[in-house]
């Protein structure tokens, strides 16, 4: 009888294991929203690195997604059911990060009334995503680099050496190889990063993703709020394709969001959210009657950028980055993801 229960038990292990592996199989990159041939040339790394034990450094603007593509790797790798432990390394002061990190001891420094355990250790067997990875100071780079190559550390205050068992996961939206050569950032640490090197295209390099990243967040927003509106109209969703969105998707998603109580307002209102003039057939802005198409499409064309109390009648100030945000190269598909020779 206890063999049968133990059998049994162990084969409800072994189904409810293989579920999970299926389950993130399945939401890896479910999240993530991209057609165009550099997203899914992106897609194709994540999916070759994922399962391997490999570093990988993330890099793009602003914007782009990093921290999803962190989580992506996560969920698809052998470490899915373990911690994924993130940092945020640009909102932690020089003095504050190693500790963070690598933890301290009680009475290590002044405040430090009780042991702490460092994210290294949280992220044991799991994954550790360093967000903007440029940031951190030179002391820190140095005790980074020692763990990358030998796998321990000691707590600030201590002199035990810890080991981690520890996929590092970094990401930047800084030039790291312009910071190599200033001398801001170290060369070994860099290329330690760079197992694998993901670039992620900004949204101005796909604009055919702006359509399909645009219905999305419709139909994610109209949940939220529990208001729906149905569609954009011609003029906006031209209006939208013709703006360069120097922050990215994040903007794409709050100039959206912007507009969205109106927008659901007038949709109410008129039934729909394309409106029939007197005169004829007029397809104004989502979220009429506020002609949202035509102000998106000025700010385009004057580069002032779509600012959302613009957008909502009242006056503010413009995007400073826009016309910068033109000039600025964009990594060709080729460069958008690549694996190590």
């Amino acid at each position: 009888m206890r063999i049968a229960r133990a059998l049994r038990q162990h084969k409800l292990e072994d189904e409810n294991r293989e579920l999970h592996v299926q389950l993130d199989a399945r939401f890896g990159l479910e999240e993530i929203v991209g057609q165009s041939p550099a997203m899914q040339e992106v897609f194709d790394v994540v999916r070759q690195v994922a399962p391997t034990p490999a570093t990988v450094l993330i890099q793009g603007e602003s914007g782009t997604g990093k921290e999803m593509f962190a989580k992506a790797i996560h969920r698809l790798s052998p470490r899915a059911r373990r911690p994924l432990v993130t940092v945020h390394c640009a909102a932690l002061p020089a003095a504050l990060l190693e500790s963070e990190l690598f933890g301290h001891e009680k009475g290590a420094f002044t405040g430090a009334n009780e042991r702490r355990i460092g994210r290294f250790e949280q992220a044991n067997g799991g994954t550790l995503f360093l967000d903007e990875i440029g940031e951190i100071d030179a002391s820190t780079q140095v005790k980074l680099l020692r763990v990358l190559g030998e796998r321990t550390f000691e707590r600030v205050g201590s002199n035990k050496t810890i080991s981690a068992d520890v996929r590092l996961v970094a990401a930047t939206n800084r030039n790291l190889a312009e910071q190599v050569r200033s001398g801001t950032f170290r060369e070994d640490l860099f290329f330690r990063l760079r197992v694998v090197e993901l670039w992620l295209p900004p949204l101005r390099a796909r604009a055919g993703d702006v359509p399909v990243l645009a219905a999305y967040f419709l139909k994610e927003i109209s949940g939220e709020y529990q208001k729906p509106v149905k569609d954009f109209t011609a003029d906006a969703m031209q209006a939208l394709l013709a703006y360069p969105w120097p922050a990215n998707v994040r903007e794409l998603r709050n100039a959206i969001e912007g507009r969205w109580p109106s927008a659901a307002e007038n949709a109410s209102r008129c039934g729909t959210c394309r409106q029939t003039s007197a005169a004829g057939t007029r397809r104004a802005g989502w979220g009429c009657p506020t002609d949202a198409g035509g102000r998106w499409r000025d700010a385009a064309r004057h580069g002032t950028g779509p600012d959302h109390s613009r957008l909502a009648g009242n006056e503010g100030p413009p995007h400073s980055r826009c016309q910068e945000a033109r000039h600025q190269p964009a990594h060709p598909p080729s460069e958008a993801a690549r694996l190590p020779a």
